[in-house]
């Protein structure tokens, strides 16, 4: 870990300069969403994460996504036992709520199972959908039927006026294609903008800084209006991310058209995988998530004193 990252108990926030070293680092891990750089600072809306290092494990301060809790989580590989328990103690004594969160199963694996004085629990609403790039092309096989079926009413009714193509968003004026749409969704889906103002903030920031990180956005047209976008990235080990997307929910199939013609974005960028990060415990994601005939999940666990 690079000397600008401050050594353990001390912390400071996650600055943009950051990326260059920390992405090296993460690049040597599996890329769990809640370690991608670019989420980690476009969602930062508040400023409130911060960072450390520990025997050369990354540490964070993160803010829970729905209660906006703060607890502790690290990735890494040396001396784990060692990090866990200082890490504990720590959380313990800075009001952190006492329990590691989002702790990567690559993590977890490093500790010996004799660890009875530890709760290692699963955290299933935390767990990372990993979806197929050549599956989400085709949408084969009879769990991804209704999803076909979706494509299949949206072409018949929008294909000859539908245009697809990669778009800048860096772009003054797809910016406002893409406020505009943002706006529509919420309304659409009846939300507030209390409820969406950290996405609105994340996505902005996203858009902003694009060039700073390997962003790749798609826009799907119909005449000359923008009815859905996805902005996503390339990592590493043939992953693509899915960073936003948001699509005019009165056109139907548009998301699951909106699925296929990412996929075949992420096809021609050498990637065989989608993570669709987590479904965050809430029974509407999770069926969404789930639709999408995921073939793995990266696992996140949460640790724990068993006294």
């Amino acid at each position: 870990m690079h000397a600008t990252i401050p050594q353990f108990p001390q912390f400071r926030s996650l600055y943009l300069q950051d990326h260059d070293v920390l992405v090296g680092f993460l690049r040597e891990h599996p890329p769990y969403s809640d370690y991608n750089f670019t989420s980690m600072w476009t969602w930062d809306v508040d400023g409130s994460k911060q960072i450390s290092q520990l025997h050369g494990n990354l540490v964070v301060i993160f803010s829970d996504y729905v209660s906006k809790d703060r607890f502790i989580s690290f990735l890494g590989s040396q001396k784990v036992p060692e990090t866990v328990e200082t890490l504990l103690t720590y959380s313990q004594q800075h009001n952190l709520g006492g329990t590691l969160r989002l702790m990567p199963e690559v993590v977890v694996s490093s500790l010996p199972p004799s660890r009875a004085d530890l709760r290692i629990e699963e955290d299933e609403g935390s767990h990372d959908y990993i979806l197929s790039v050549e599956l989400m092309k085709s949408m084969a096989g009879s769990k991804l039927g209704p999803k076909r079926n979706f494509i299949n009413r949206y072409k018949r009714q929008y294909e000859k006026r539908t245009v697809v193509k990669k778009i800048d968003v860096q772009d003054p004026f797809v910016q406002q294609q893409i406020i505009a749409l943002f706006c529509t969704w919420q309304k659409k889906a009846k939300k507030t903008c209390a409820e969406t103002e950290d996405e609105f903030q994340a996505l902005n920031r996203a858009m902003s800084h694009a060039s700073d990180f390997d962003l790749h956005a798609l826009g799907i047209y119909i005449d000359t209006e923008l009815v859905a976008f996805s902005i996503d990235e390339v990592v590493h080990d043939g992953y693509g991310v899915i960073h936003y997307e948001k699509a005019n929910n009165d056109i139907v199939g548009i998301y699951q058209y909106l699925k296929q013609q990412s996929a075949y974005m992420f096809a021609e960028l050498g990637c065989r995988y989608i993570n669709y990060e987590q479904d965050l415990g809430i029974p509407g994601l999770r069926k969404a998530k789930r639709s999408h005939a995921p073939i793995d999940m990266l696992k996140k666990y949460t640790i724990s004193c068993a006294i």
